[in-house]
């Protein structure tokens, strides 16, 4: 009877605790990080599916070895000293590890070693994660700021970053290099502070527009001021940065120096001018004849209106009204033989090209009238 009674009363008791370990295995088993437990040697006892998944053992291989062989670190799993200032060496923080993979490769690991008291024995438990996805996400972000910061101090244009309100937060080497000064002595200083002050106020003016959410960017052509108060003429972009809620946050701006390009605009033009002179050298041995023919025009007519105004002045009663207007069209005349040298003279000079309006209708009347009062006084004088 009594054996009778300790089977009808164990039997419960022994289904309650295969089922609280059938719990706990479930438990463990479904746990996102891989946990381990050992004895104070370091020999594994227990060993979960996401364990299995990190590492690439299975339970049965792992059982029974010690944890030495899943990481590469020469003092995990050894025994601690009963010293407590080596008790908790390795239990109760969190470090980053290298695990060593089944397959023979390293993995990136963040573990958690405990230790408890089960029954006068010391019972080790290691929670695992695998970060080896996260380090690598890391890796390849701390490379492209660093691509990012090269790309940024090594540009062949200036470029500074500032806040919205004007104030300049970084600026790279050839900014520094346009303005001869370091970083630190334009650090935290207003943009304004770089333009010279013919400029001021249209930059200012733009940076209203940027804090009030008008312009996302702009182009400008600004003078900035150099260390000797000397015009740096330069090609501004500005354009703003948002961040991942799509808010302004910092504007990057973009510094060209057009110094050199103004001055080849400047050679250009000089050297262009220096060939328009050259053609019109040239053009003048093509036009010697009509030039000719155009200062010989005036002083034949010269000629011509003076023998008139000789035989009038041969008569027996001269008529002083008739003398006088022959005399005004040999001045006349002699006027417009000078203004054809001058005009001449005016045409092979070296000068700079500029443009005029001119009415042409005026231009022709200038030049028909004086050939025709030409030809009528002539034939009035001899008529």
């Amino acid at each position: 009877l009594g054996t009778i009674l300790v089977r009808r009363i164990g039997n419960p008791l022994i289904r309650e605790l295969e089922e609280n370990e059938q719990r706990l295995r479930t438990i463990l088993d479904t746990a996102a990080d891989g946990i381990i437990t050992s004895d104070a040697q370091g020999v594994i006892n227990s060993f979960n599916q996401a364990a299995e998944n990190i590492f690439g053992y299975l339970s049965q291989e792992a059982i029974g070895q010690n944890i030495t062989r899943l990481i590469a670190e020469p003092n995990i799993g050894q025994p601690s000293n009963d010293n407590e200032a080596n008790k908790g060496q390795l239990t109760g923080n969190q470090r980053e590890m290298t695990g060593l993979h089944k397959n023979g490769g390293q993995i990136s690991i963040e573990i958690t070693v405990s230790e408890v008291q089960v029954n006068q024995a010391r019972l080790i438990t290691h929670i695992v994660r695998d970060i080896t996805e996260r380090k690598q996400s890391l890796m390849e972000l701390h490379q492209r700021e660093e691509e990012l910061r090269l790309t940024f101090e090594n540009a062949p244009v200036g470029i500074y970053i500032c806040s919205l309100d004007g104030y300049i937060q970084r600026a790279n080497h050839a900014l520094c290099m346009l303005l001869s000064c370091s970083e630190q002595e334009i650090l935290n200083r207003p943009v304004t502070a770089l333009v010279h002050s013919n400029d001021q106020q249209q930059v200012r003016a733009h940076i209203d527009k940027f804090l009030a959410g008008q312009i996302e960017s702009c182009t400008l052509e600004i003078d900035l001021a150099g260390k000797n108060a000397n015009k740096i003429p330069c090609l501004l972009r500005a354009s703003v940065i948002h961040d991942e809620g799509n808010s302004p946050q910092l504007c990057v701006v973009h510094i060209e120096d057009r110094s050199a390009h103004l001055k080849n605009e400047l050679l250009i033009r000089e050297h262009r001018e220096r060939l328009a002179h050259l053609t019109r050298l040239s053009t003048m041995g093509e036009m010697a004849a009509g030039i000719a023919h155009e200062i010989n025009q005036p002083l034949s007519a010269i000629a011509t209106y003076a023998a008139a105004c000789q035989r009038l002045l041969e008569r027996e009663k001269p008529l002083p009204g008739e003398v006088l207007e022959t005399l005004t069209k040999i001045t006349n005349q002699a006027l417009r033989a000078g203004e054809v040298i001058h005009r001449l003279r005016e045409f092979i000079r070296d000068r700079k090209t500029t443009t005029e309006l001119v009415a042409c209708d005026a231009f022709i009347d200038e030049v028909s009238s004086s050939d025709h009062s030409y030809r009528c006084g002539a034939q009035s004088t001899f008529g």
